[in-house]
């Protein structure tokens, strides 16, 4: 199981993401990831990682350039900012008097483009989906269809470029799980062609209006439209630093990855944590008992539970001379093991119990809290491995049932309907 978490108190844009997570690479990796990047079929395209700093703090930087030039270095900004310090100007609204490809693309030439990528189709997937937010944030934000909104070609190019490149490198660390901290989207004012706009631009706060974010002290644009994008796609839920450690153990690492502009009081970085779940260890016990009635063996659960056990079942068998018996299996986790061995001589006839060390696969879980229109429902969710499953609290929906006298049917059937919605 491997869950990893985005911080994005210092914002988010796409070339700090996939500086991030290629810094998460272990570095025998990172040679092979980026002779992988750079034969993606991007043409024109070359990425460069690089070590960064502020003060003691080390990260990486991901550098992009196109035909040779660094995006920095292009005499435009594009639609897609991801440098923390261009602009935020959308190049199709204004003319260009340099050199560059004065082209324009549409959505549909770049989804071309983007699938004659050397992808899986996973990953030319990812690309897409982040793709068309931005496609139709910018719809919004210019009042147009999304058919219509077009992309300057240098600008679309460093968009895709890291936008990709977070995909790849997403697929190559198999994560299970993502989860970002409220997103700090800056303060004050960006100018662009259309003028002088607050923070978050337009497109960008289209692209959040469903995310928790908030605007901070630091007087710029934090959050681009590309990092929102990333960031809305690959997140399963939002949590706060502390909430996400509590539920951690297993193996543990960092990435950081650092945008452009300085800050003189604090990094301006990405920093992205990995955790690898280890399998869980338990102990079984098993006892097998010939000579206790039905009703003194099931006394003995309460006992079990209360004493920690984390599963425990009674199975029929039969044993010598073929007489009917019961085999008693607990599952314990080894720090309690001594003790659920005391309370199953203490309340069975048993006098011998087997173990063996055991290990398990199992799925992370939390308890969410729906209020529905009938009342309060507590659902079960567990997720990893590639499932993701949901549950209510069966307590819960007859205690409902009860309450308005109907079936367990009708109130899931409700419960159903109003969270489909």
């Amino acid at each position: 199981m491997r869950e990893l978490y985005i911080d994005a108190s210092m914002g988010a844009a796409g070339d700090m993401l996939s500086a991030a997570l290629f810094d998460l690479l272990d570095e025998d990796l990172k040679g092979q990831a980026l002779i992988r990047l750079n034969n993606s079929g991007l043409k024109g395209v070359r990425y460069i990682a690089e070590l960064a700093y502020h003060e003691e703090f080390k990260g990486l930087s991901f550098r992009v350039e196109i035909d040779g030039r660094e995006e920095g270095q292009h005499e435009h900004e594009h639609e897609h900012e991801h440098e923390h310090e261009h602009e935020h100007e959308h190049e199709y609204e204004h003319e260009h008097e340099h050199e560059h490809s004065h082209e324009h693309r549409s959505l549909a030439q770049v989804m071309e483009i983007i699938d004659g990528l050397n992808y899986d189709k996973e990953i030319i997937d990812k690309i897409k989906e982040v793709y068309q937010i931005l496609a139709k944030a910018e719809s919004k934000a210019h009042g147009v269809s999304v058919a219509e909104v077009h992309f300057h070609e240098v600008g679309m190019m460093d968009a895709i470029a890291d936008i990709s490149a977070v995909a790849y490198l997403f697929s190559l660390l198999k994560v299970d799980r993502v989860y970002t901290s409220d997103i700090n989207v800056g303060n004050g004012h960006v100018h662009c062609a259309h003028g002088i706009l607050p923070v978050p631009a337009p497109a960008t706060e289209f692209i959040i209006q469903d995310l928790p974010y908030y605007k901070s002290s630091y007087m710029t644009e934090l959050l681009t439209p590309t990092g929102a994008a990333l960031i809305k796609v690959y997140t399963d839920k939002f949590l706060s630093k502390d909430e996400f450690y509590k539920r951690q153990s297993g193996a543990y690492r960092q990435g950081h990855g650092f945008g452009k502009k300085k800050f003189k009081d604090v990094a301006n970085a990405v920093s992205i944590a990995l955790f690898d779940t280890e399998k869980d260890h338990i102990v079984e016990l098993n006892a097998n008992i010939d000579d206790m009635t039905a009703e003194d063996i099931g006394a003995i659960y309460d006992e079990l539970y209360k004493a920690g056990c984390l599963e425990a079942f009674i199975s029929p068998c039969y044993m010598k001379k073929n007489r009917p018996a019961f085999l008693l299996t607990v599952l314990v986790k080894k720090e309690n093991e001594e003790k659920l061995v005391e309370v199953i001589f203490k309340h069975t006839t048993s006098i011998g119990i087997r173990k063996k060390l055991c290990q398990r696969y199992i799925l992370n879980r939390e308890e969410e809290e729906y209020q529905s229109s009938l009342g309060k429902v507590r659902i079960k969710h567990s997720w990893g491995y590639g499932s993701d499953k949901y549950k209510y609290e069966h307590d819960d929906l007859l205690r409902i049932a009860n309450e308005h006298d109907m079936s367990l049917a009708q109130v899931r059937k409700v419960i159903d309907s109003e969270l489909d919605k």
